[in-house]
Parts: structure tokens; sequence; C-alpha cells
């Protein structure tokens, strides 16, 4: 099977996209980002935690997870970086 280039997943980031949290404000953070989502509002909901690695080992992941758990989310996925999102935040990297 041959790469369909118009099938990729194109990954519309931009410096303003990104933000780095501390841990301190991470709960913080999670509480007004997911501020609107509730069983009230959606009937299900799912988000996606994305990594540079295979294996997660960030101090924030624990909490991130709990906060899911909290919010009764449905699911989350975890999933590598895709190249056009690792070119993305080494290019943020450098300004």
């Amino acid at each position: 099977m041959d790469y369909d280039d118009k099938r990729a997943m194109q990954v519309a980031l931009t410096k303003w996209d990104i933000i780095k949290v501390s841990l301190e404000k991470l709960p913080q953070f999670l509480s007004e980002e997911y501020e609107n989502v509730n069983s009230g509002t959606y009937r299900q909901y799912v988000t996606c935690i994305k990594s540079p690695s295979d294996t997660i080992r960030n101090e924030a992941f624990p909490i991130i997870v709990e906060f899911f758990k909290k919010k009764k989310f449905d699911g989350y996925i975890i999933r590598k970086w895709v190249d056009q999102e690792q070119t993305a935040i080494s290019l943020f990297d450098k300004e």
C-alpha cells in the first residue's frame, strides 16, 4: 500500500496553541481547560494525551490521569507525537 499524503494527519499548531504549565499550576489549568466538560453537556467525552516518547515518565502524568478519573471521562488516549507535532514543538523551542 502506498503512502497517501492527502490522508495524512494534519496538525495545525501555532505558537499560541502551545503553553508551558508548571506542575504547581497544573490542577488549576486542567480545571479551567475542562471546566464545561461534564455528563450534562456531553454524553461521552474522550481526550488525548500526546507524548514525545512511547513511555511517559513526566511527573505531571499521574496528576492528569487522576483529574480524568475525578472528572469521570469515558476514556483517554495516550499516543506518541506524530512527526509534524515534534517538528512544531522543536521550532517553538528555538524561538
